[in-house]
């Protein structure tokens, strides 16, 4: 499942049926979230993804840590991740209320596909305070035998992505980047 959520832990849009095995970037690639992001991101907006998503002008990534980061690209990593954890709490969230969702025992791909988009509207229609009424959430690091590796890095056939705009996105993340250090830099010694 691919969900993009905003600051409300709401999602946004979702895309699910994909297996485990097909990278992130494919997944991206082939949503029409890819297709409608300029329409989506206007007026400067952007959405946060993670490092196997291609950096975009609209969709900002992290820098790959490759063990050479700057202190400022390892400035710029941490915010965004503190940014994006609302992303990882939503999908958290969303587990507890339906807790099928960690044993989905149904051999029908359009039903489960369905069931899980269903879970996806409910959980957007419910008050966040109603999670006082929940059990005590269950531990999510269970292995799933089920599963298949996901790639660490991107290969080269799943990179569909323009390469023009993946430049500008990277050229973007650079300027924000370079924002961040001045603010940080102002904040510390107080200068304006």
């Amino acid at each position: 499942m691919q969900g993009t959520v905003n600051e409300q832990n709401k999602f946004l849009d979702v895309l699910i049926g994909y297996p485990g095995s097909v990278h992130d970037a494919r997944v991206f690639a082939n949503s029409s979230l890819a297709e409608d992001l300029p329409a989506l991101c206007h007026n400067g907006n952007i959405i946060l993804g993670d490092a196997a998503y291609p950096c975009l002008p609209q969709l900002i990534t992290p820098y790959r840590d490759n063990g050479h980061l700057t202190q400022a690209q390892r400035n710029f990593n941490r915010i965004h991740s503190q940014c994006r954890i609302s992303v990882e709490h939503t999908f958290g969230v969303l587990k507890q209320r339906f807790r099928q969702l960690y044993f989905l025992k149904l051999r029908n791909m359009q039903f489960i596909v369905k069931f899980i988009f269903a879970c996806c509207v409910l959980h957007n229609m419910a008050d966040f305070n109603d999670m006082q009424y929940m059990e005590e959430p269950e531990d999510d690091n269970h292995a799933d035998v089920n599963a298949q590796v996901l790639l660490p890095h991107v290969l080269p056939e799943d990179r569909d992505e323009n390469p023009v705009d993946e430049r500008r996105g990277c050229d973007l993340r650079a300027d924000l980047k370079a924002e961040l250090c001045r603010q940080l830099f102002q904040r510390r010694f107080n200068v304006e």
